[in-house]
């Protein structure tokens, strides 16, 4: 355990701010941190979902926490590793999966070091499957190097603990995960949200879904126009809006070569 702490704080030190992932599995795998195949824990894993944006421009990218659930856990905790120069200003949601009225406890407390700590005690088990247990939204910095990041797991300063309804821990695997910044293929996607008159809204959220579940979030300006600075090419989005004042019918765009300009015309 001491040599994959000193792993995990070698790679996140100030002295590899932009390192990249190939060089931080290895160094993961020399210290034993590296994920083990989930049936040697009968197959309960909390994985961080993979995501990619643009570089050279300031944005916001939403991790999936997702847990290959077997049914029987009652409460979940852990702590997320990061590059703090990279990623800024995390904010977390509990998922769509976690029972209505659970409690989420947040520990800010080492974010400059690049760690937050997250605590679920849900109302009622899991239900078996694949659960989407929470959602952490972060902004990459306009001057964050290129190249893959990793988010990995750590004890500190919230513990990783897997827990049954009765208390008993539950052996878990954890799996890390990857923001790819200016890498790969992907354009620009821009458009407007209007109101039936066709006036600009401000301040709503775009929301774009990709087959995997995995969203990218947007805000519209004092116009109602939003940006996607990075959505990968030749995939379908679901693109749905969050309004209080309007409806809006989600649609399935599929992104093709060059700058995409869309609009959404909002209904009473």
């Amino acid at each position: 355990m001491k040599i994959m702490n000193k792993a995990v704080e070698w790679i996140f030190s100030p002295y590899s701010r932009t390192l990249l992932v190939p060089c931080a599995v290895f160094a993961l795998a020399v210290s034993g941190f590296m994920v083990k195949p989930a049936d040697a824990q009968g197959g309960r894993v909390i994985r961080v979902s993979n995501m990619a944006t643009a570089g050279g421009v300031e944005s916001q990218v939403e991790i999936a926490i997702r847990l290959s659930s077997q049914g029987d856990e009652a409460s979940t905790s852990f702590s997320l590793q990061f590059n703090p120069v990279v990623l800024t200003n995390p904010s977390v949601a509990r998922g769509p999966d976690v029972p209505f009225g659970s409690n989420l406890e947040i520990n800010t407390s080492n974010l400059t070091e690049g760690q937050l700590g997250i605590l679920i005690n849900p109302t009622a088990r899991y239900a078996a499957g694949v659960r989407t247990i929470a959602r952490v939204t972060f902004t990459v910095a306009a001057n964050a190097p290129a190249g893959l990041h990793l988010i990995a797991f750590t004890s500190v300063p919230t513990p990783q603990l897997v827990s049954s309804s009765t208390g008993e821990p539950l052996p878990t695997v954890y799996s890390p995960g990857v923001v790819a910044i200016g890498t790969g293929d992907g354009t620009r996607v821009v458009g407007r949200v209007v109101t039936p008159d066709g006036v600009g809204l401000a301040n709503v959220t775009v929301i774009a879904t990709d087959t995997r579940d995995n969203r990218r979030l947007a805000t519209t300006d004092s116009l109602g126009n939003f940006n996607f600075p990075y959505l990968t090419l030749i995939e379908p989005y679901i693109f749905s809006i969050q309004s209080k004042r309007y409806r809006f019918t989600p649609r399935v765009i599929q992104i093709n070569n060059g700058r995409e300009n869309f609009d959404f015309v909002g209904l009473r």
